[in-house]
C-alpha cells in the first residue's frame, strides 16, 4: 500500500467531541494524552522493530487504534492498520520500517495541530 502525506493533512476532533459531550476539562486531558501517548508508542515501535518482535509491534498497533480514532486522521489510521497487517504477517521488515517512519512524520505534523487545539483550550 502506498501512502502520501499531503499538505492538507489535519486532525478531526469530532469523534472526541462526541465522546466528551462538551466537557472542556476532559478534552484538555485527552489532548494532553494525544501529545504524549503516540510519541511513546512510536519509540516502542522502533525498539520492537530492532528486536524483530513482530507480535509486540502488532499489539502496539492494535492498542493505538482507539487513540488514533480521537486524532481523526484517516491517513494515520490507515498507516497504523498497514503496520499491524505487516507485523501480523511477520515479513517485510523494510516496509514496516518505512511505515513507522511515515507514521512518525505524519504524527509529528499533526502534533502541531493537536498542540494548537490544546493551547486554545488551556489558555
Amino acid at each position: 500500500m502506498n501512502f502520501t502525506i499531503t499538505e492538507k493533512e489535519s486532525i478531526d476532533l469530532s469523534y472526541m467531541d462526541l465522546i466528551i459531550d462538551g466537557d472542556k476539562e476532559m478534552k484538555i486531558e485527552m489532548l494532553q494524552l494525544l501529545m504524549i501517548e503516540p510519541i511513546e508508542e512510536i519509540k516502542k515501535l522502533w525498539e520492537l522493530l530492532a528486536m524483530n518482535d513482530y507480535d509486540s509491534i502488532a499489539k502496539v498497533c492494535h492498542k493505538m487504534k482507539s487513540t488514533l480514532a480521537f486524532v481523526g486522521n484517516d491517513t494515520l489510521t490507515n498507516i497504523n492498520f498497514e503496520m499491524n497487517r505487516i507485523a501480523d504477517s511477520k515479513i517485510n521488515k523494510e516496509e514496516l520500517k518505512d511505515l513507522i517512519t511515515l507514521f512518525e512524520t505524519l504524527f509529528s505534523k499533526l502534533l502541531i495541530q493537536i498542540n494548537n487545539e490544546y493551547q486554545k483550550l488551556a489558555s
